[in-house]
């Protein structure tokens, strides 16, 4: 394994100034949930100098609707709570389904919308 930082981002002006700063020799990465993160290290494809972790960022979590702006899903918000969420599952049940379906219930549990719409591919020949 490389040597890394790993460094707690509190708030959004902080990860943004974090991600965009230079770093140490090598990339900077943000992580959230972190499952593809972590395949990919595994798999030797990313070797990050820096992660920027956002899971302590609050600002970045949860479920907002309003008829006037609508529905806005935070990043850091994991498919189980959008699965479970009452508004989602009234409003939009099928996002609330597509997010009670993907994956396994523990992956749902950690993985994060902003993870999913921003992951590599996962085909064969990407990771091979």
């Amino acid at each position: 394994m490389n040597t890394l930082q790993w460094i707690d981002a509190r708030s959004v002006e902080e990860a943004v100034a974090l991600l965009s700063a230079p770093g140490p020799q090598g990339a900077t990465i943000a992580k959230a949930g972190g499952l593809d993160l972590l395949d990919l290290m595994k798999e030797g494809i990313l070797a990050p100098a820096r992660i920027v972790n956002l899971q302590r960022i609050d600002a970045l979590r949860g479920v907002d609707f309003s008829e006037s702006a609508g529905l806005r899903i935070g990043a850091l918000t994991t498919l189980a709570d959008i699965a479970n969420d009452a508004t989602i599952r009234r409003r939009y049940p099928a996002l609330a389904a597509a997010a009670a379906h993907a994956a396994t219930a523990q992956i749902r549990n950690a993985a994060t919308i902003g993870g999913n719409l921003l992951q590599r591919p996962r085909c064969w020949y990407f990771r091979h």
